[in-house]
């Protein structure tokens, strides 16, 4: 029986692995079978930290198709396992993800209140890379506040921590972050700055989910900079990611960025929208990466002539 457990266990252990994989590479149906598969080997032997660990990775893959009820579920479901056990790592990081998903419902207040949950558990552990992310996650949070100096405070600490523990993924996504934040505060050759460094990150460390994002936001830039045609080829850009991981916008961001387009669509006129689109629809990851730089590049070059 014992070996028979540890072989269960073993299996537990490779299917979550593989499942994670799988999800990030946006092979979600197969990531789900593997998930539940897991979830019933560590159901069978009892083990408790096996279980909250799938039903987490559960939670972050319905959230990234949409289903935020069941996201929240599972994330819930395993914030109590995780505290029967004390594992204070995982409880920064769930309540990290609750705060995404009550930021998803424009639920702003209890996004920053769990964000701050999350920073305060991780630094009482004195996890730095967890820290930088809590960080990273309030200044987004200001942002869709519109509290843009405070954004820009707490993401500029957040990059400093990214940088000094070497996270990879974390750079980019702040650097992204940081291009909105000095956007809307109308400081345009930093945002400039924080959005080529954003594209040279994921150029290396390619991320769907994260570019998907990065090029709605300068699309945005573009916008507002009366660059219609970038902005709309951008967006289409865009769109091709969030397919190619079977991850839609939800609701509240669709809405917000049909606002922020308004004008140039209106100015633009609807069949240059389209065609604007489906060129950026048709573009590699590495061509869309391309002209985003051009385009960032453009704007030091115009300020520097």
């Amino acid at each position: 029986l014992a070996r028979r457990d540890a072989d269960d266990l073993r299996m537990a252990h490779a299917e979550t692995a593989l499942a994670e994989i799988a999800r990030k590479q946006g092979a979600y149906d197969e990531a789900e079978v593997r998930l539940t598969t897991a979830a019933d080997r560590y159901r069978a032997v009892g083990d408790d930290e096996g279980l909250g660990r799938v039903l987490h990775v559960q939670g972050t893959l319905a959230a990234q198709q949409g289903d935020y009820e069941g996201a929240e579920q599972a994330y819930r479901d395993s914030l109590a396992i995780r505290q029967h056990l004390d594992d204070r790592a995982a409880l920064g990081s769930l309540y990290s993800n609750l705060a995404i998903i009550a930021e998803y419902r424009s639920d702003y207040a209890g996004a920053r209140a769990a964000c701050e949950r999350a920073l305060e558990i991780r630094a009482d552990i004195g996890d730095r890379w967890g820290i930088s992310v809590s960080q990273n996650n309030i200044g987004l949070i200001y942002i869709l506040e519109g509290k843009f100096e405070e954004a820009r405070a707490r993401l500029t600490e957040a990059l400093h921590l990214s940088r000094e523990v070497g996270d990879a993924w974390g750079i980019p996504l702040v650097q992204n972050n940081l291009g909105n934040a000095n956007r809307d505060l109308g400081d345009v050759q930093a945002a400039r700055a924080h959005y080529a460094e954003s594209l040279a990150g994921y150029r290396t460390f390619e991320d769907a989910w994260g570019l998907a994002f990065l090029f709605e936001d300068i699309a945005v830039f573009a916008a507002g900079l009366a660059d219609a045609v970038t902005a709309f080829e951008l967006l289409g850009a865009a769109e091709t990611q969030h397919e190619s991981i079977g991850s839609p916008r939800n609701p509240a961001q669709e809405q917000e960025l049909a606002d922020k387009f308004a004008p140039a669509r209106n100015a633009l006129g609807e069949a240059a929208v389209d065609a604007a689109l489906a060129r950026g629809r048709q573009w590699s990851t590495d061509e869309a990466i391309d002209a985003g730089l051009r385009f960032v590049r453009a704007i030091e070059s115009t300020s520097t002539d």
